[in-house]
C-alpha cells in the first residue's frame, strides 16, 4: 500500500491535523481532503486548507484559500460530504483570539469543481458553545431523500442542519432554523447515511454511554434509538491527564472517545476508543434492524488478536463501501521498537461488520513529538487532531492522516484494497471508470443489463462474502471478471473481441458454485438470470446489450 503525500508544506509552523476526505460518488477520480492548517504551532493559530485529486488520490494539488466570514481569525474541526449532483460541502467553525479560541459558529463552503476553489463562506449558526461538526451527503439511487447533506454539531445538546437544495438554503427539522436542537446529554457527534435514506446520529456523554438517533424522513425529525452502548470506559475518565487534557502514557497528544458510525443494507456499526483494559483499544457494537438492538451491552474489542504491552489503539473512524464492506481506521501508539510512534491501522470486515481484519497502512511508523502544535497554547499537550478522515470507492478504503517523516506534520494517504477480486484492485482509476460508466451507463440501456445490475445490487454483500471464504471459486470468478472486463476495453476499439466458448463455460461454473452456496434468494435471481446467459455466445461487449 504505498503511502502517498497530500500536503507539501516548507514551514514547520503550517503543522496539518485533524483531517476529513470525501471522494464523489459521480466520480471517483475527484478526492477532497480537508485538514487544520496551523499559521503559529505555539499559539494555536491555525484555520482549515484543502487539497484536491482528479486521479484518484494518486497525486494532490492545494485548493484555493478559504475566505473568513467578518470577525473571525481561526477555522477549525473540517468535515467535508458529497451531494448527488458533484458539490462537495465543507463545514467550518469559526472563531478568534487564539490560543484562548472564541468560538463564532458554523460556516458552509461549497465546490463545484472537485475541491478547486470554494464559495464565499455561508455562515448557517452563530453560537459560543458550537463545536466539533460532522456532515454527510445522501447520493444513494434508491434514497427518498437523494441529494440532501446533514450536518450536526455540539451546542449545550445535539445541534443540526440540513440542505434540500444543494445548499442554496440550511434549515433544521421540520419548521425550524439551522442549528436547533435535537437531543441533550451527549457531545462529540457524528452523522452518517444509510443507502435507504435513513440518517444515524452516534453521540456519548463522554463517561460511559453511546447514544444513537435515527431520522427515516430526510431529518425532518429524529428519535432516539437503543442505545448501542452502556457501561463503557471513555479516554476521558481512565485516560492519565496532563493540564487537565486525557494523554495516552509515554504520549503527549491529547486523545478523546469519538463514536464513529456507518450504516449500509440494514446493517449498522459503531465504534469507539475504550480504556476498559487498561489500555486504548477500539471496541465496536452491530445493529441488523436499524438501531433497535445491538450484538452486545457495552461493545466487543474490534480485533480479537492480542496487543503487545503499551500499545494503544485511538480515533477510530468508520465507513462502508457499496458492497456492505466495513473498513475501521485508526492511529496504534506504542513502542516500534523502542520509541513511542504512531502507525495507522486498518481494519476490514467482509462479513458484514461481524469480524474484522488488522493491517498496517503506513510504510514506516511517525513521530507524534515532532512539529507537534501546543494544544491551546499548553506546551506540555499536543495535538495531532482528534481524528482524521476516511471514505471508500467500489475497490478501496482511503484514509488520510497525520504524519511526520518528512520533518513536518503533513497529511498522507494511501488506497487499502477492499474487493475480494484482486484483479479490479490493479486498476488504474480510468480504467476503474471505463468499468464503471460501463455498468452503470451502457448496461442500463438493455433488458439483460438491467437484469445483471439488479442481480448485483441486491446481492452483492453476500456474492462478496461468499467468494472471501472460497479461495477456488474467488480464483475462477476473479477470471471471468478479467476475462470480461477485456471484452469491455476491446469494445472500445475497431476489432472488439467476442465471447468465446469457455467464457460461457466459466460464468456457468462461477454461477452454478454461488446458487449451490448462496441463500434462496440469490439462487432463484441466478436461475432467473440463466437463459439469457445462453445467449452470449459470440458476441461483443456491446452486442450483448442491444
Amino acid at each position: 500500500m504505498p503511502n502517498v503525500q497530500v500536503s507539501f508544506d516548507t514551514d514547520l509552523n503550517n503543522a496539518r491535523s485533524e483531517s476529513s476526505l470525501a471522494i464523489n460518488p459521480n466520480n471517483l477520480l475527484q478526492v477532497v481532503a480537508a485538514s487544520k492548517k496551523f499559521a503559529d504551532i505555539h499559539t494555536y493559530n491555525f484555520t482549515l486548507a484543502t487539497e484536491y485529486s482528479t486521479d484518484g488520490g494518486q497525486t494532490w494539488s492545494p485548493s484555493s484559500a478559504l475566505g473568513l466570514p467578518q470577525g473571525a481569525t481561526v477555522m477549525t474541526d473540517p468535515t467535508l460530504a458529497w451531494d448527488d449532483s458533484n458539490n462537495v460541502f465543507l463545514v467550518g467553525l469559526t472563531g478568534y483570539n487564539p490560543p484562548t479560541w472564541n468560538t463564532i459558529g458554523i460556516v458552509i463552503y461549497k465546490s463545484s469543481d472537485g475541491g478547486q476553489t470554494w464559495s464565499p463562506p455561508n455562515p448557517i449558526h452563530n453560537s459560543p458553545g458550537d463545536d466539533k461538526q460532522w456532515a454527510a451527503g445522501d447520493a444513494y439511487p434508491g434514497s427518498p431523500f437523494r441529494g440532501n447533506v446533514y450536518a450536526i454539531w455540539d451546542n449545550g445538546g445535539l445541534a443540526f442542519a440540513r440542505t434540500t437544495d444543494h445548499g442554496a438554503s440550511w434549515q433544521g427539522t421540520a419548521g425550524e432554523a439551522a442549528g436547533n436542537i435535537i437531543s441533550t446529554g451527549t457531545v462529540y457527534p457524528e452523522i452518517t447515511v444509510s443507502d435507504d435514506g435513513t440518517v444515524y446520529v452516534v453521540s456519548t456523554d463522554a463517561v460511559s454511554v453511546i447514544e444513537i438517533l435515527a431520522s427515516t424522513d430526510g431529518g425532518a425529525s429524529f428519535s432516539a434509538r437503543t442505545n448501542p452502548a452502556t457501561g463503557i470506559t471513555s479516554l476521558e475518565t481512565a485516560a492519565p491527564r496532563v493540564d487537565g487534557w486525557p494523554v495516552l502514557p509515554g504520549g503527549s497528544f491529547r486523545v478523546i472517545t469519538d463514536p464513529t458510525v456507518a450504516s449500509r443494507g440494514g446493517i449498522t456499526v459503531v465504534a469507539w476508543a475504550d480504556y476498559r483494559e487498561g489500555a486504548s483499544r477500539i471496541y465496536f457494537v452491530r445493529s441488523t434492524d436499524g438501531g433497535m438492538s445491538w450484538s452486545s451491552p457495552s461493545g466487543q474489542p474490534l480485533l480479537t488478536r492480542p496487543l503487545p504491552p503499551g500499545f494503544h489503539h485511538v480515533m477510530p473512524q468508520m465507513v462502508v463501501n457499496g458492497a456492505g464492506v466495513f473498513g475501521c481506521v485508526y492511529y496504534e501508539f506504542g513502542p516500534k521498537p523502542t520509541t513511542n510512534l504512531i502507525d495507522v491501522i486498518m481494519s476490514i470486515s467482509r462479513d458484514g461488520g461481524m469480524t474484522f481484519d488488522y493491517s498496517v497502512v503506513t510504510d514506516q511508523p511517525w513521530d507524534p513529538k515532532i512539529d507537534a502544535p501546543w494544544s491551546h497554547g499548553d506546551q506540555f499537550v499536543t495535538f495531532i487532531g482528534d481524528y482524521m478522515g476516511l471514505d471508500a470507492n467500489p475497490l478501496a478504503f482511503h484514509p488520510v492522516w497525520t504524519d511526520t517523516r518528512t520533518g513536518i506534520q503533513e497529511l498522507f494517504t494511501s488506497a487499502v484494497p477492499t474487493c475480494v477480486f484482486e484483479f479490479l484492485n490493479e486498476l488504474d482509476p480510468a480504467e476503474l471508470a471505463l468499468l464503471r460508466s460501463f455498468r452503470e451507463e451502457t448496461m442500463t440501456q438493455s433488458q439483460l443489463g438491467k437484469q445483471i445490475s439488479t442481480l448485483v445490487d441486491a446481492h452483492q454483500a453476500e456474492v462478496t462474502r461468499l467468494l472471501a471464504a472460497d479461495d477456488e471459486l474467488r480464483v475462477r470468478a476473479v477470471d471471468v471478471l478479467r476475462r470480461t472486463f477485456e471484452l469491455v476495453k476491446s469494445s472500445q476499439s475497431s476489432g472488439p473481441a467476442r465471447v468465446d466458448e469457455g467464457l460461457v463455460r466459466d460464468i456457468d461454473a462461477v454461477a452454478d458454485r454461488l446458487a449451490v452456496d448462496g441463500g434462496p434468494s440469490l439462487k432463484r435471481d441466478i436461475q432467473r438470470l440463466r437463459p439469457r446467459l445462453q445467449t452470449i455466445r459470440g458476441k461483443t461487449a456491446s452486442e450483448l446489450l442491444d
